[in-house]
């Protein structure tokens, strides 16, 4: 009597087991499924790494908005830091109802930075928003003492 598994053989791909038949229909769609699944990932981390929006720290803003609820704040702080979810670095607080900061309040140098904002008030801080991560730096200065010569 035949086994209904003698057609099939058992790979191993990253720690799991899969079964796949041999040279047939489900060893190639386990194989492509597996090589789209890379393909998939390569192509998302790519896309991530370009993501990282840059800005001139001469002209950048922080905005945010407020969605009510709770007490109402008497300010906001920006919280920066180069490592995500650790902030070292902190705007003066800005009155309610603004809601925007230049970025150079927080920031001075180039480099990478994770920033968040909150809320506060007499009663305390609300919990950090999202965290928005950016690459600031400046442009470059003229040129100087450009002219032309004849020789």
């Amino acid at each position: 009597m035949r086994s209904f598994f003698s057609n099939y053989t058992l790979g191993i791909s990253g720690g799991k087991k899969l079964l796949m038949k041999h040279k047939g229909f489900w060893h190639v769609l386990v194989t492509r499924s597996i090589l789209m699944g890379l393909i998939m990932l390569a192509w998302a981390s790519a896309a991530q790494a370009q993501m990282m929006l840059q800005v001139n720290l001469d002209q950048a803003v922080f905005q945010w908005d407020y969605p009510g609820g709770g007490g109402t704040p008497d300010a906001f702080v920006v919280w920066c830091g180069t490592v995500s979810g650790s902030y070292t670095l902190q705007s003066a607080p800005v009155p309610f109802p603004t809601m925007s900061a230049p970025v150079t309040s927080v920031i001075s140098d180039p480099g990478t930075y994770f920033c968040t904002v909150v809320a506060q008030n007499s009663f305390g801080a609300s919990e950090p928003s999202n965290e928005i991560s950016f690459e600031a730096g400046y442009a470059p200065r003229a040129p100087a003492d450009f002219r032309l010569t004849v020789e």
